[in-house]
């Protein structure tokens, strides 16, 4: 099992799935790896088989947190939110101390189109890892559609920590433009650029906001510039 972790962990990932079938070939219900064995057969892109593998391994023994942790993680990256879902419910039980099983529950909560489940799940995440940008960020995504205001503080500590994010600069910016505070808008357009100067969501940010403040000279100009990175 040492050597079919440590194959798994190195990426060679045939070696590892020689190991874990040898494995089973002499005890077909080694719950460690059928896990294992389901999580090669995902990094492989065989997902059904995969997936199978690692959910008989839970109804062998659902009391560990990895299977459905490592299942809920490749069930997000299917886009299967609602199975997500209730796959990560079971890893925080288990292990409510998880940045990695909370954020993954607050993505799949969102895109399975429950906002409030996010931005649950995403706090609790933040509070185990509150110096977090890329949670920040999600979390100012998951408030953005009910409240302005607790997106833009969101974002402004994803920048805070991470000031080199230019897609919090862009999304703070484009929140308090929304919120018609204009100049503050201006401000994070501009710390967008400072991280990306060729960001252009925060050229056009910027040609918005001046135009909401009838300053044609200056949206133009920066338009121009727009076109100049994206001529399309």
């Amino acid at each position: 099992l040492q050597a079919g972790m440590q194959a798994l962990q190195s990426g060679n990932l045939d070696a590892a799935e020689n190991v874990f079938r040898n494995i089973l070939s002499a005890n077909s219900s080694e719950v460690h790896s059928l896990h294992f064995l389901g999580v090669v057969f995902c990094q492989k892109g065989n997902l059904d088989d995969g997936f199978a593998l690692i959910e008989q391994s839970i109804r062998l023994d659902p009391s560990r947190f990895g299977p459905y942790l490592n299942l809920g993680r490749f069930l997000v990256g299917a886009n299967q939110w609602d199975r997500a879902v209730s796959v990560l419910q079971e890893a925080v039980q288990r292990d409510e101390g998880s940045f990695d099983a909370w954020s993954l529950l607050a993505q799949a909560s969102f895109f399975a189109g429950n906002a409030d489940a996010a931005l649950t799940a995403g706090k609790q995440a933040a509070g185990i890892n509150p110096l977090n940008a890329e949670i920040f960020f999600s979390l100012g995504v998951y408030a953005s559609e009910m409240n302005k205001d607790e997106a833009i503080g969101h974002y402004r500590n994803a920048v805070s920590i991470d000031p080199a994010s230019f897609r919090a600069w862009v999304n703070l910016g484009n929140c308090l433009l929304d919120c018609q505070r204009v100049e503050d808008s201006i401000a994070a357009f501009n710390g967008a650029l400072k991280a990306d100067l060729s960001c252009f969501q925060a050229l056009m940010g910027l040609c918005r906001a001046y135009g909401d403040l009838a300053q044609w000279v200056e949206s133009l100009a920066i338009a121009q510039q727009a076109l100049s990175v994206d001529p399309s």
